[in-house]
């Protein structure tokens, strides 16, 4: 096989397994919420070490050889995003501690609104 068919190959053999991967979510669906609150904290767990795992592994490699050398300022960077996110997350939670206990299904929970802020910060 020649180059672009190999390239090939992996494309479409990597969008599978992604794919696979992503239907995960679908079938834990189909399972009872009792069993889904069980592993929930293990997925949440594996998602973000998963995430971790890029942003160390993948890209500060590639800022460091953009830049020459793992500076400083690329430290302090990642160190400000980690205390960024981090300090936010606890100012939603402590916000959402000082209200009224009730259920009200129109709740929007902190991660949803962290997701909405990195999705706009993304794009």
């Amino acid at each position: 096989m020649n180059a672009t068919g190999t390239i090939w190959v992996y494309t479409l053999g990597s969008i599978t397994i992604v794919s696979l991967v992503s239907l995960i979510g679908a079938v834990a669906l189909s399972f009872g919420m009792e069993r889904i609150k069980k592993w929930l904290l293990l997925f949440v767990s594996f998602s973000a070490g998963t995430l971790l795992g890029d942003a160390f592994l993948h890209l500060l490699p590639e800022v460091t050889e953009k830049e020459g050398s793992f500076s400083l300022q690329i430290s302090f960077g990642v160190i400000a995003g980690i205390l960024v996110w981090f300090i936010i997350e606890k100012f939603i939670q402590w916000h959402h501690c000082h209200h009224v206990h009730e259920f009200d299904k129109d709740h929007i929970h902190p991660f949803a609104i962290l997701n909405l802020i990195g999705d706009f910060l993304h794009n």
